[in-house]
């Protein structure tokens, strides 16, 4: 369900790149936004892992890190 949301939101962020043609200094601030949240999400989920219960997010984690690294690459 998230993949599904997450894969449509990026489906309707190039619709709107490649239909309305955004200027280049906004697609780079929404990009900027993306990895902050994405950072701010690895930081939480390894805080509280740390706390509560080592390894519980492991991989939602990775798969943060993996697209935090794929949004990096888009820059």
């Amino acid at each position: 369900m998230i993949r599904e949301k997450r894969r449509s939101h990026q489906f309707y962020f190039l619709l709107n790149v490649v239909l309305f043609q955004l200027p280049l200094h906004l697609i780079q601030y929404l990009l900027h936004k993306q990895i902050e949240h994405a950072k701010k999400c690895i930081k939480l989920y390894e805080e509280w892992d740390k706390k509560w219960l080592p390894g519980r997010h492991a991989q939602k984690i990775q798969e943060r890190k993996n697209r935090l690294n794929n949004l990096k690459k888009s820059i």
